[in-house]
């Protein structure tokens, strides 16, 4: 019989894990969350079109940032990664939107949208079961 080869793949141990956020906009950009998962402390409008998740720890890195918008009245909204620091002393995830042409950051989502948000981010190290490297 033969001996399975083993390679030490450390990525393949760390946990990867999907947190989500819901929330609904209302007038002037306000935020109604109504999901979060465990592991998200808070998720608020920090400026006109820019929003952040605040995640209860450190992660080793942000793998997959999804932002998408339910809108109530018109189509043309976008939203992107504005800027993360998932291992940093307060971590977080800031996404932007847009209304069509318009500037990054320049306006709300329209009252009565909704953001639906999921990350998938990577462990740290010490997350590692024993034995793996």
């Amino acid at each position: 019989m033969m001996d399975t080869p083993t390679f030490p793949i450390q990525a393949a141990y760390q946990a990867v894990e999907k947190l989500y956020v819901q929330a609904a906009i209302g007038a002037t950009g306000t935020v109604g969350v109504t999901y979060k998962s465990p592991g998200i402390t808070s998720f608020t409008r920090t400026g006109a079109g820019v929003f952040r998740v605040l995640l209860s720890h450190k992660w080793s890195k942000l793998l997959l940032p999804v932002c998408v918008i339910e809108e109530a009245d018109a189509l043309g909204m976008e939203a992107g990664l504005h800027d993360e620091d998932v291992n940093g002393a307060t971590p977080f995830v800031d996404f932007v939107v847009r209304d069509g042409d318009s500037a990054w950051g320049d306006a709300d989502p329209p009252d009565g949208s909704k953001l639906y948000i999921c990350l998938d981010l990577k462990g740290h190290d010490e997350d590692l079961p024993a034995g793996a490297s």
